[in-house]
């Protein structure tokens, strides 16, 4: 099966503002407990987050809700906002080679707009700090606890 999983409130907490050089994030040992249960039962896993929008890293054109009008566009609002959205995927990228290498077979950069997936993991869908991830693993991971 293929499982996109998203970053934030749902593999780690960050205490900082995202994009920040210093950003704090923490990962959420249910979520490693999780991703290892996953990848053990040779489930595909593509990490997905709102930190790839390609629209705030490198072109606001992309943002169909800009190019419509439907919500007003700020260019110096981007142009200010565009680096520290680049360095918030650049740290979240970071943080899963030293934290979870090896579990993610893809890595979404926002190219393509939404993954294909038979499963999507989400803090929005499923509430992580309330047994999401002890549910996860029970519906789909491996059978014996992975350590």
């Amino acid at each position: 099966m293929i499982i996109a999983c998203d970053f934030d409130g749902t593999i780690v907490e960050s205490a900082g503002d995202y994009g920040a050089e210093d950003e704090e994030i923490t990962l959420l040992e249910e979520a490693r407990l999780g991703l290892l249960a996953l990848k053990a039962a040779r489930h595909t896993l593509i990490l997905t987050s709102c930190r790839a929008n390609i629209s705030m890293r490198k072109d606001w054109r992309r943002n169909p809700l800009w190019r419509l009008g439907i919500v007003p566009f700020d260019e110096r609002y981007w142009e200010r906002e565009r680096f520290a959205w680049e360095r918030a995927y650049q740290n979240m990228i970071d943080f899963v080679g030293e934290h979870l290498p090896g579990i993610f077979d893809a890595i979404d950069d926002g190219e393509q707009g939404k993954v294909f997936a038979h499963l999507y993991i989400d803090d929005r869908a499923f509430h992580m700090h309330v047994g999401g991830w002890r549910t996860i693993k029970r519906l789909y991971g491996e059978e014996e606890e992975v350590a």
